[in-house]
């Protein structure tokens, strides 16, 4: 009804030239109100309704009130507070611009159909200068202030933060995930630590178990050398033992000799030894050495011949130095009687016929027994079967 009201006194003849200027007064004052960032609630008279200190004071005393907003009369309906108002009046300026410009086309239409006086028809022409004028500035406006850009600026502000918030909210869930997986995989990590400090624990303990065990297989390894060394020494002694001789007489059967004959000659093995024996029971104890190639000087054209004075259980027992003469032959298999003999005298000052220490006496016997020329001659009487025979005898001594 208030706005039915507001129209017909602005219809009215009389009423309608002041009701021109007071249009153009209000909107030239509320531009430039809103050009310098201020806020005025202007009527349609043009007057000031209320100030902005009893409104805040009337609402500090909890009076809050819904206002209207000033350009109610041209159509905007829009009611609230006194904050409210000031951000949509800031915000609407091209809407009520709008509103007015729609308002006062709508007076000129009624004016030209009611015939109006050709004052009036004048009045009629200045207001729609003016308002055109005012449709001008507020483009004008609009353009300076760069209205529609800022609204889609803000529009494409709100969206990006919009955005930004969704980001933020799957990242913080991310993040979430992240943390627990974090936390379980520090679980894992302290567990792994727990386990590996347990498996240290017993390598360090299979470490000195193996040492021990390592310890008692050299003790064994050692007992068990000291133990072959017995064995060989009284295998040694059993086989002098058996080897020993009651006449004084001690066959050497040399078997596989073309192959020893090879290994002599590319120094393979120089040499052969016997196995020990006794020239009699509680004797001297002794053994048998022949270089099938020679030795020494006789090397390559004879064959060498010795015996070696050995350590024995009976040798404080006996007499030393050792005097005794010693046959020693290649015996002929074919006929006894052709054998190769031969007798050492030892000589009496010889420090090597004393009492034998822990090592071996040095050779006595004959470097040149036999020559390989003699010896290949009669090789088929020697060696029968890939087999030779060397004996030795002990002559005693007046």
């Amino acid at each position: 009804m208030q706005f039915e009201e507001s129209k017909r006194l602005l219809l009215a003849p009389e009423t309608l030239k002041s009701k021109h200027a007071c249009f153009a007064h209000t909107i030239e004052a509320y531009i430039e109100c809103k050009v310098q960032n201020k806020t005025m609630d202007v009527g349609m008279s043009g007057q000031v309704e209320l100030p902005d200190e009893k409104l805040a004071e009337s609402e500090d005393k909890g009076f809050k009130k819904k206002n209207s907003c000033c350009f109610r009369a041209v159509g905007c309906r829009f009611k609230g507070g006194k904050s409210n108002i000031q951000q949509h009046e800031t915000g609407c300026v091209g809407q009520h611009l709008n509103l007015l410009m729609d308002e006062v086309m709508t007076l000129n239409q009624k004016a030209i159909s009611v015939n109006l006086q050709p004052d009036m028809s004048r009045s009629v022409m200045e207001f729609e200068t003016e308002a055109s004028k005012v449709q001008s500035r507020n483009v004008n406006f609009q353009k300076e202030h760069q209205i529609n850009e800022v609204g889609k600026e803000m529009q494409q502000y709100c969206k990006l933060i919009e955005e930004t918030k969704q980001c933020v909210t799957v990242v913080e869930t991310k993040l979430t995930a992240f943390n627990d997986t974090l936390t379980a995989l520090s679980r894992k990590v302290d567990t792994c630590s727990r386990i590996a400090a347990t498996v240290n624990g017993q390598i360090q303990l299979n470490n000195q178990q193996f040492n021990d065990v390592e310890d008692k297989l050299t003790n064994v390894a050692s007992r068990l050398c000291r133990t072959e060394q017995v064995i060989q020494k009284t295998a040694a002694q059993m086989m002098a033992l058996e080897t020993m001789t009651e006449t004084g007489i001690f066959i050497w059967k040399i078997p596989q000799i073309k192959q020893r004959l090879e290994e002599a000659i590319d120094g393979t093995t120089p040499y052969l030894d016997s196995s020990e024996f006794y020239l009699c029971k509680y004797g001297y104890k002794m053994c048998l050495r022949i270089y099938l190639n020679g030795h020494g000087e006789a090397q390559g054209s004879y064959i060498s011949l010795y015996y070696i004075l050995l350590k024995g259980q009976y040798d404080a027992l006996i007499q030393w130095p050792f005097k005794e003469n010693m046959k020693l032959a290649l015996l002929n298999q074919r006929d006894r009687q052709q054998s190769i003999l031969k007798i050492y005298v030892p000589n009496e000052h010889d420090s090597a016929l004393q009492r034998p220490g822990e090592t071996m006496s040095a050779l006595h016997g004959f470097a040149m027994f036999v020559t390989l020329t003699e010896f290949n001659q009669r090789f088929s009487e020697f060696v029968a079967g890939d087999e030779m025979f060397v004996g030795a005898e002990v002559i005693p001594v007046d």
